[in-house]
């Protein structure tokens, strides 16, 4: 699913159409995921929304405190690629999905 761009509801809340207020923003800075996001980008994220293949997604490691990093599901749902590089699930912390963008 790949997000799209996002409205606000009456209250100026991002209407991701899930009604999940465990969602979340995470703001794009410089222009490391460019083309897929520019600077200045909310992304809406979903803890609760299930991922599935193709999904971008934020995904938060293990082994490193400040990993945050956004990127793509593959097809076969055990793995995650990141930046050219394949994360296995044991070196995932969580995955959340990118449900809305706002720009």
């Amino acid at each position: 699913m790949i997000p799209y761009v996002a409205t606000l509801d009456d209250s100026g809340w991002p209407d991701d159409g899930l009604g999940d207020r465990a969602a979340y923003g995470l703001s794009v800075a410089g222009d490391h995921y460019f083309p897929m996001y520019r600077a200045g980008d909310v992304l809406v994220c979903s803890p609760q929304a299930e991922v599935a293949a193709g999904d971008r997604v934020v995904v938060y490691t293990e082994a490193d405190v400040d990993g945050i990093f956004v990127g793509d599901c593959l097809a076969d749902n055990t793995d995650i690629l990141i930046a050219g590089r394949r994360l296995q699930r044991s070196e995932v912390a969580a995955v959340h999905r990118v449900v809305a963008v706002l720009s």
